[in-house]
Formats: structure tokens, sequence, C-alpha cells
């Protein structure tokens, strides 16, 4: 899980509007080779619009949970001994024109890993 991602920009708007997961896809590669990589879709919604501009639907602020959380893997079945990487990438929105979020910061605060 990415732990507290939140927006720091004018009043009424939101980093995390702008800042998408790309293609809303996380991709596993475990590192034997004989084991293929696992791609993991995101779901779909309608793409919203906010303040004259079409959102992504990957956008945190759809993806995040209530306290800001964004779970990368739930209940994902890693065998003891192996090692699997996670790749992922988080994108600016290239089609936002307002002003208001070229001095905005996108926060995230730590990549936790939970094991059972």
């Amino acid at each position: 899980m990415i732990r507290n991602l939140y927006s720091e920009v004018s009043i009424g708007f939101d980093m995390l509007d702008v800042y998408y997961l790309k293609d809303g896809l996380i991709t596993v590669k475990d590192n034997d080779p004989l084991v293929g990589d696992e791609i993991i879709p995101l779901y779909n919604e309608p793409n919203p619009t906010k303040h004259d501009q079409e959102l992504n639907i990957y956008r945190f602020s759809n993806l995040v949970d209530n306290n800001n959380n964004f779970i990368i893997l739930n209940k994902y079945n890693l065998v003891q001994g192996r090692s699997i990487s996670v790749n992922f990438s988080i994108v600016y929105d290239e089609n936002t024109t307002r002003k208001e979020y070229e001095t905005g910061i996108f926060h995230l605060n730590s990549f936790y890993i939970y094991l059972n």
C-alpha cells in the first residue's frame, strides 16, 4: 500500500485529480523466469469533468480509500521464499490547463508492505 496520498494546492482543487495510475494497471513480475507476469487491472467508471477538464478514470482521488491510502495488492498469494516485483507508473495528466494546479504538490508519504 502507498500511505497518506494527499494534495497541497489552491482551495477547491485536488492534485489527486490530475495524477493517475497509467492505464489503470499493476504488473506483478515473479523473479522466477518460469512464472509469467500477472497483470492486475483496476475497475472502470465514466470519466467525470471537473473545472472544465475531463479527469482520468484512474486518478488517485478515485483510487485512494477513506484514509487516503492506495492499496496496490490485497490478498496476493506470495509463495514463501519467492520474490516479486510490483510495477506501475504514476502519470501527471498533460491535459491539465488550470493555473491553480501549477503550484500544487502531490504527496505520497511512504510505501508499506504487510505480510500475514
